[in-house]
Order: C-alpha cells, then sequence, then structure tokens
C-alpha cells in the first residue's frame, strides 16, 4: 500500500476496476441459449493500482495494449465508477461527479474530439466559455496566450474540418486549457501526428504545466514523447504497477546491461542454448543478446567460436528496451 501525499493532486490508493463480459457458447445453439440466459464472466482491468501527481507534474501512464491506461484515466476523471480503492483528485471523488470537480478536469482523447467539425474552433471555444462561466477577460488571455505559443492564431476561424490532424489536436488543448483545469488527463495525444507537430505539443504541455501547476497524466507509446514530456513514468501492466520512478531513476537501475547485435554470415541451425546466455532471435541471420560488460568477453568468445559472423554492433539500453524487458 503506498503513503498518500497531502499535497498531490491526484492521489489514488489501491484501485480496482473490473467489467463484465458476455460468455457466449459456441454455435447456434449456443447463441440461442444466450439470448434468453446471458451468463457474464467478471474481468480485472485495474488491480490495487496507487499513483499520485503532484502540481505541475506530468506523470506518463504506459503499458501494452489492455494494460489497464486507459480505464485508470476514465476512472480518474469520473466516468468509470470504482469496484474497490481511494480516490481524490483536485480534493474531489470522480465518481460522484461534483460541478467543482468537473470545473477542475480536462480530458483530451487523441483520436476523439469535443470540437464541431463543420464549424470553426472559436465556436466551440465560446460555448466552452458559457459552460464554464468563463469571464471575457480570462477568455480573451487564455486564448491569445495559447493561439500564440502554438502558433494556431491565423487557424481558429477555419471550420475544424478543414484543419491538419496536428491543427485539429492544438485546438483541443486550447479548449482543455480554457477554463485553467487543476488537472488534464491526455490519453495517447500524438497518434497519427507528424513528428514537428509532436515537438510543438510536447514543448507547450511541458511549458504550460509548469506555468500553470497544472498536474498532467499523459498516456502514449511514443517513447520520445514520453522521453521528453515525463517528470515520472509509471509502467503498468495486467492493471498492476510493475515499475515507477523519474526517467534517470529507472535508467540508473539497467544502466550496467548492453545490447549485443549479432549478424551471421550463415542462418541459424537449431537452438543456442548457453546456459543463461539466451539470445532473443530477430530472424535467422540476427541474434540479439543483453548483458552485464563482466559477461561481455565471454560472451564474444563463444559467439566468435561457435558462428561465422558478419558483423556485432552494442549499444546501451534506452528506455524502449527497459520498458520491453517488464512486458
Amino acid at each position: 500500500m503506498s503513503i498518500r501525499n497531502m499535497d498531490a493532486l491526484i492521489n489514488v490508493t489501491n484501485l480496482c476496476v473490473n467489467y463484465k463480459a458476455l460468455e457466449k457458447e459456441e454455435g447456434l445453439k449456443g447463441s440461442f441459449s444466450n439470448f434468453f440466459n446471458r451468463k457474464y464472466v467478471e474481468i480485472p482491468a485495474v488491480k490495487e493500482l496507487n499513483l499520485h501527481v503532484m502540481p505541475g507534474e506530468i506523470l506518463c501512464l504506459i503499458g501494452p495494449n489492455g494494460a489497464g491506461k486507459s480505464t485508470t484515466l476514465k476512472t480518474l476523471s469520473g466516468i468509470i465508477r470504482p469496484n474497490k480503492g481511494e480516490i481524490k483528485v483536485a480534493g474531489f471523488t470522480p465518481h460522484k461527479r461534483n460541478k467543482n470537480f468537473l470545473k477542475n478536469i480536462a480530458l483530451v482523447a487523441g483520436q476523439r474530439t469535443q470540437l464541431w467539425l463543420d464549424l470553426p474552433a472559436i465556436e466551440t471555444f465560446r460555448l466552452h466559455q458559457s459552460i464554464y462561466d468563463i469571464s471575457e477577460p480570462q477568455f480573451k488571455q487564455q486564448i491569445e496566450q495559447m493561439v500564440d505559443m502554438l502558433n494556431v492564431g491565423n487557424r481558429i476561424k477555419v471550420p475544424v474540418r478543414q484543419l491538419s490532424l496536428g491543427e485539429r489536436l492544438k485546438m483541443e488543448l486550447i479548449l482543455a486549457f480554457l477554463h485553467k483545469p487543476k488537472v488534464l488527463f491526455l490519453d495517447e495525444p500524438t497518434i497519427g501526428l507528424d513528428f514537428i507537430s509532436q515537438n510543438q505539443i510536447i514543448d507547450f504541455l511541458k511549458v504550460y504545466s509548469k506555468n500553470s501547476e497544472c498536474g498532467i497524466i499523459l498516456t502514449s507509446h511514443y517513447m520520445k514523447d514520453i522521453e521528453k514530456l515525463a517528470d515520472r513514468i509509471q509502467l503498468i501492466n495486467k492493471g498492476s504497477t510493475v515499475v515507477t520512478g523519474t526517467l534517470d531513476e529507472i535508467k540508473s537501475k539497467f544502466r550496467q546491461v548492453r545490447i549485443v547485435k549479432v549478424r551471421l554470415a550463415e542462418p541459424l541451425n537449431g537452438k543456442v542454448e548457453w546456459g543463461d546466455m539466451v539470445p532473443e532471435i530477430k530472424d535467422s541471420y540476427t541474434l540479439i543478446w543483453r548483458v552485464e560488460p563482466i559477461y561481455m568477453q565471454r560472451l564474444l568468445d563463444m559467439v566468435l567460436s561457435h558462428f561465422k559472423v558478419l558483423d556485432i554492433s552494442m549499444s546501451e539500453t534506452d528506455l524502449e528496451d527497459i520498458l520491453t524487458h517488464f512486458y
């Protein structure tokens, strides 16, 4: 059990979320039987999850597909009611959906939009102003500041349907920050974007979160996003935390590991069984080992004595390799 941080914007303790799935027997008889007598199984999506986010901090929540990332964001934003656990977001219990709670959060998902496609973004901004009771001076100040930071001042009066994917996401971020939320949830915000738009959005999020002290939880499969944005990383798999810490802390645990890539002159024939030195077989000509420096000479001697080698390359473990180790 984690110790609650009383200064955190988000505190989550022992969060559990289950969902029901229909269990159907095969064939026509099974379909007919299920029509009258439906059977459900309960599947855990999040299990005993603990996390916290401080003001101005960006937490990157990462993991393979189906790990429970999106479910966690939906639970923290009040869309899903948890089965167990204690959650406080900006001082509120999310699933109660208090009006003041909703005024203090925002959720942006890269594949969904809150903008009216046939209207200019400024029209949705005005609707947002009315819903959140934003004063005219604050509205103008926020718009001017953010369109300047994101370089979209000449695009807010263009119908959203005519904007590029990157421009649409920038408008989504302006909309999300318009009411000055204390907490922002971002679900794969840079998916499908070119590298220029990705970098612009990353730079904007870093500056804005620090200046406004907005706490952000971000999910992403892009390692470059994570390395540039994350103050801390929390890797989850099958609904549970696997490892958490700053990027430097996580890398330091594996800094001694080296990646050795061997390209063979002839295709591999059979298994490579060298005790604990088991390689990843990329293809019939390529073998990859992850070893500590003290075992490097032993590995090289064994490789050169057993194979005809075209090339050997060595590199340090990067973030993607480290995280793949935990999947």
